[in-house]
């Protein structure tokens, strides 16, 4: 199992990464948790990094990545 780190954002809850597979993983607010394929490495490290992770992932990862729900 990734191991999940909280973060500060209105609608987002933790976020993972699994490096090897590059899967990143966010669990939202509402306790969903859903994964997101092939997503660089970079791009994880930038959402943690930004002023604003939800804005973030709103604009480089939702729409950019095919998503599961766990």
């Amino acid at each position: 199992m990734v191991t999940m780190q909280a973060v500060e954002s209105s609608n987002i809850l933790e976020v993972g990464y699994d490096e090897d597979a590059e899967v990143l993983y966010i669990t939202f607010k509402s306790g969903d948790t859903y994964t997101y394929d092939l997503v660089p490495i970079h791009v994880y490290k930038e959402m943690l990094s930004a002023e604003s992770v939800g804005k973030y992932f709103h604009k480089n990862v939702r729409a950019q990545y095919e998503f599961h729900k766990v």
